[in-house]
């Protein structure tokens, strides 16, 4: 009952905006990727051999142009559980249930853009650009929960006339898609060169300010890199300061280097490599890719992205995650997962 309830709200609120549709000011579009996955090898007895199909991420998103200074965007996503994280605890599946990804109200004042409601924070929106295999595995710090991709507030992005140089802030509730819970904000500011081609380099830093709960945090990044007509590479260095009650300051460092270049004009290689110094202290809680929380590990990720048509993608890969003496770790065994990933777009 309450699903029927949740998508009636939804049909009242989009049927307003459907009414333009066919007008050039008002566009759909959407996405889906997922995999099918088969664990060769994990630390983990119990997914030894396991193996299956799940669907990632579902977008659907409405635009609308309301003025030429003002515009709207609503967005759902949807996705499958992906219990491999709650092994320990018997595993989690079912549908994929719709929520809300984005909802805002944009306005552009001379090049400047001002964003109100939920939308993209400064943490990810350049970095995905550069590693640009989202569909394959998320980035670095994304992946580890050290930030969200969206929150609920207010952000300013902007830069030089005439130069690639632009700047991204964001002040939020640090909850990401969810409501306020709590007296601080997230105050997020990223910095950055951006040309289309050659040499770039991005610095960010938020604070989350969790008022009350003496569990405040504070993250720096740095991202560099080269990007050519037909190849690209990064490097990512991340470090997030976390305060715990009654404890010492737990403090979090990881690396990730990254390349992609074009070996014919419908297929790319990929690579990429994350090295966490300090073990990942959402571990089982990933919910495609358990990490041991309790270890540092090395992730290693290869694959082919192969292009069928335009929008649509196979993305052959293997993601392997090492825990051995040589990195810090106890010398569990690896894990290996060979996946076929699958994208469209519409």
């Amino acid at each position: 009952m309450r699903h029927r309830f949740w998508w009636i709200g939804c049909w009242l609120l989009l049927t307003p905006a459907f009414s333009g549709i066919g007008q050039p000011s008002g566009r759909l579009s959407g996405l889906v990727f997922g995999d099918y996955f088969w664990i060769v090898n994990h630390h983990l007895p119990g997914l030894q051999r396991m193996n299956g199909f799940w669907i990632r991420r579902i977008y659907f998103t409405y635009d609308r142009v309301l003025s030429p200074q003002w515009a709207f965007r609503f967005r759902l996503e949807m996705n499958h559980p992906g219990g491999l994280n709650t092994y320990r605890n018997g595993f989690v599946s079912g549908a994929a249930v719709p929520y809300v990804k984005d909802a805002y109200l944009k306005w552009v004042y001379k090049g400047t853009e001002v964003y109100l409601g939920i939308a993209p924070t400064p943490t990810f929106v350049w970095i995905e650009r550069l590693w640009g295999y989202r569909p394959v595995e998320k980035t670095p710090l994304d992946l580890h929960q050290w930030g969200s991709t969206r929150d609920m507030g207010i952000a300013i992005r902007g830069g030089l006339p005439g130069l690639p140089i632009q700047f991204h802030v964001m002040v939020g509730n640090g909850k990401g898609v969810a409501g306020e819970e709590n007296l601080g904000k997230k105050f997020m500011l990223a910095l950055g060169y951006y040309p289309e081609f050659g040499p770039l380099v991005e610095v960010y830093a938020d604070y989350d300010d969790l008022r009350g709960r003496r569990n405040d945090r504070w993250t720096l990044q740095l991202i560099v890199g080269y990007r050519w007509p037909h190849a690209r590479v990064g490097l990512q260095w991340a470090r997030q300061v976390r305060q715990r009650p009654g404890r010492d300051f737990l403090t979090l460092e990881m690396v990730s280097a990254f390349a992609a270049w074009d070996i014919s004009p419908s297929k790319k290689l990929f690579l990429r490599l994350d090295r966490l110094f300090d073990p990942s202290p959402a571990g089982y809680r990933i919910a495609y890719l358990p990490f041991n929380p309790d270890n540092p590990a090395l992730l290693i990720l290869a694959g082919l992205d192969y292009r069928i048509i335009k929008n649509f993608h196979l993305m052959p890969n293997v993601e392997s995650i090492l825990y051995s003496e040589f990195l810090g770790a106890a010398g569990l065994k690896p894990d290996v997962i060979p996946r076929m990933t699958v994208y469209a777009a519409f």
